[in-house]
């Protein structure tokens, strides 16, 4: 948990999700010895396919043992996307969407809570910005957010998503 949320974060972490990139750098450079040694599962957002597998087999390489990593289906991000689609159909009717951007993909935080929110009896989310103005990074706190976060990700749509699911009981958001 990043610094500035650390303070509200629970001291145990059971599962860990990995964007595209941060997969990488855990799976392709040699990990701390914190990482080998804790308990935590690895949830990876890779794209699918050989990359994915290459990039697994470059953890286990790395000593992080096969029971402890884990990749989202190619089906389950499909369906994710399908259901965000739906969910901004339903926000732009009811006049919500008025901040919305280009969506051309989920981030892959969307993706994790859109897997974990089927099948977890509880989620708290932190650092998932429900924000009314989006001039801070969503999760490290950035003044402003990179540019190639901007080009594909829907960042206002998330967020009334997540306030949506918030509000219907389905995840606590634990946010500063």
């Amino acid at each position: 948990v990043p610094g500035n949320l650390s303070r509200h974060a629970g001291n145990k972490t059971t599962f860990m999700v990995l964007g595209h990139k941060p997969s990488v750098d855990l799976c392709c450079q040699p990990p701390d010895s914190g990482v080998l040694a804790s308990k935590v599962e690895f949830i990876l957002w890779t794209p699918p396919g050989e990359v994915q597998d290459d990039i697994l087999e470059s953890c286990r390489a790395q000593g992080i043992p096969a029971s402890r990593l884990h990749s989202l289906p190619w089906s389950g991000l499909e369906k994710s996307a399908e259901a965000m689609r739906i969910i901004r159909q339903e926000l732009l009717s009811l006049g919500l969407g008025k901040g919305f951007g280009k969506w051309t993909q989920l981030t892959s935080g969307a993706h994790a809570i859109l897997s974990f929110v089927q099948i977890c009896d509880k989620i708290d989310l932190y650092g998932f910005s429900t924000y009314w103005t989006h001039d801070r990074d969503q999760f490290w706190g950035r003044k402003v957010k990179l540019r190639s976060g901007q080009l594909a990700h829907d960042w206002e749509m998330e967020s009334h998503t997540w306030r949506l699911l918030h509000h219907a009981g389905m995840l606590n958001i634990c946010t500063e």
